[in-house]
């Protein structure tokens, strides 16, 4: 997993730009997924589709997918580095 000490300020903050932007994602897509759930077929679509958003929006911020969810599993355990995220939200 690494330490969250190896993570860098401007890595922070693009970590924090990334979560914001796949929130939002998330937020678009939650009621199609829902109006799609009669539909399974297309709840997977749409659900694929959000899944690529929300790669896309990881990567607009400069970091890479794998660095991104390190990050956030290390949040999960490290309250310094959760601190450090929230002062650039």
């Amino acid at each position: 997993l690494g330490d969250a000490s190896d993570i860098s300020d401007d890595e922070v903050k693009k970590f924090a730009d990334a979560q914001a932007k796949v929130e939002e994602v998330k937020g678009e897509y939650q009621s199609q997924v829902q109006a799609a759930s009669e539909d399974p077929e297309k709840a997977m679509e749409v659900q694929r589709e959000a899944q690529q958003e929300m790669v896309k929006a990881v990567k607009d911020t400069g970091l890479d997918v794998r660095k991104y969810n390190q990050i956030a599993q290390l949040a999960q355990y490290d309250t310094d580095l959760r601190e450090r995220i929230q002062e650039k939200m």
